[in-house]
C-alpha cells in the first residue's frame, strides 16, 4: 500500500511542467489581425397571399452575400419571377404544394461569385419547378417523383406569406 501512495505524490522537481495544467506558449494559426469574412450563397424565395389552392405572386432566385466584420455585402444576384401553374397534391408532408415555372433570370452584380457556388444563369430560372410548405421546411420534388425537404421555410397565416432559404457557406 506503501507503494500506490510514493507512485502518486507529486514530484517538487517537476514543476512547471504539463502536470502543474500549464499550457505552453506557441504560435497562433489563425491571424487575429486579418479581417474574417465568409462568403454565403442561397437560393430563396418569396410568395404572397398564398393559401392552398395558389398564390398571388412570386419571386425566387440565388444570391451571394459576403459576410464580415462591417456587415453584409451584396456580390451576385439571379432573380426571377415565378408565376403559379397548379396545385402539387402529392407532397404529403406538406401543408401546401404548388407546381410553379420561374420565369427569365435577371442577373445582377459580379456573376463569377455565383460561379464559385456551382450555380449559373443556365441552372436557374427558365423552368417548371416544385415548392412546398410543411411544418418549418422548405420541400421540392426530385426527377423521379419524391418530395424532399432543401431549406428552411416560414408561412403566415395572418400575412399569407411564404418565405424560404437554402443557405452554403464559403470561406474566402
Amino acid at each position: 500500500m506503501i507503494f500506490l501512495i510514493w507512485a502518486c505524490a507529486q514530484d517538487p522537481t517537476t514543476e512547471g511542467t504539463w502536470l502543474s495544467g500549464e499550457i505552453p506558449e506557441r504560435e497562433s494559426i489563425i491571424d487575429a489581425d486579418a479581417p474574417q469574412e465568409l462568403l454565403v450563397g442561397g437560393l430563396f424565395g418569396e410568395f404572397s397571399i398564398v393559401t392552398s389552392s395558389g398564390f398571388s405572386s412570386g419571386r425566387g432566385g440565388y444570391t451571394v452575400l459576403r459576410m464580415g466584420e462591417s456587415g453584409e455585402e451584396f456580390l451576385c444576384g439571379l432573380n426571377y419571377e415565378i408565376d403559379f401553374v397548379a396545385v402539387a397534391s402529392d407532397c404529403f408532408d406538406c401543408q401546401f404544394a404548388f407546381e410553379v415555372y420561374e420565369l427569365e433570370v435577371t442577373p445582377a452584380g459580379d456573376l463569377d461569385y455565383c460561379n464559385q457556388f456551382g450555380v449559373s444563369e443556365e441552372e436557374v430560372g427558365n423552368r417548371t419547378a416544385f415548392i412546398g410548405y410543411g411544418s418549418g421546411q422548405a420541400y421540392t420534388k426530385a426527377n423521379d417523383g419524391s418530395w424532399y425537404s432543401f431549406g428552411v421555410a416560414e408561412y403566415s397565416e395572418g400575412t399569407q406569406k411564404f418565405d424560404y432559404y437554402e443557405m452554403t457557406e464559403s470561406g474566402n
